[in-house]
């Protein structure tokens, strides 16, 4: 079931934990070095806000903010170190498959 939160006072109707999330991925666009937020800084965003529904089934899956973060920067460094993909930093979602962020037992 999904989460019953107040909107954020004077935020187009976000909750209090979608804000710090939109804020968390502003900040790891940054610390990426990207320009934009990108579906990439949403993802580590929402895995740095613990309490929300969409936090609690990355975790059980065994993703955590950590992981995910090696993983883009992994992404990016290779593509921009790759000569064909110089001109190509953007992580694409196969790059962000859950299988290839959650350790193998």
């Amino acid at each position: 079931s999904i989460s019953k939160q107040k909107p954020a006072p004077d935020n187009a109707g976000f909750s209090l934990s979608s804000e710090r999330v939109i804020q968390r991925a502003e900040y790891e666009a940054k610390r990426l070095k990207d320009k934009r937020v990108r579906p990439e800084h949403l993802l580590l965003g929402i895995l740095s806000v613990p309490g929300s529904d969409a936090f609690a089934l990355l975790t059980q899956k065994g993703i955590n903010n950590q992981k995910a973060f090696q993983r883009i920067k992994d992404v990016k460094n290779k593509k921009t170190t790759s000569p064909d993909n110089a001109s190509n930093k953007a992580v694409s979602d196969s790059d962000l498959n859950p299988d290839k962020m959650v350790e193998k037992s």
